[in-house]
């Protein structure tokens, strides 16, 4: 089980690692390797020219799909009312 990102999160960031992260990139070839495996088990080939990149691309699309769980709310929030600033208002709970 990896823990990315433990430092910041409420709900490890007591927890005392010998080790660092893998960086969420440093996933990718074996992600790749479980779509490949996924794709094999549906019984289609992932030799197939139309196939050939289709696991890295899952395994990429999948990160970018995730990534919020590695980012900071407040920067996030931050970033959003700066953008919308002047094109309408924002109206926060």
């Amino acid at each position: 089980m990896f823990l990315l990102g433990h430092e910041k999160c409420m709900f490890h960031h007591d927890l005392e690692l010998d080790h660092r992260p893998p960086t969420r990139e440093a996933l990718l070839p074996d992600m790749s390797r479980s779509y490949r495996l996924l794709l094999a088990s549906l019984g289609e080939n992932p030799d197939r020219e139309g196939l050939l990149k289709t696991p890295e691309r899952a395994a990429k699309a999948m990160l970018f799909f995730t990534k919020g769980y590695d980012q900071c709310i407040e920067a996030c929030r931050y970033d959003v009312l700066r953008t919308v600033k002047n094109h309408c208002t924002v109206i926060e709970r």
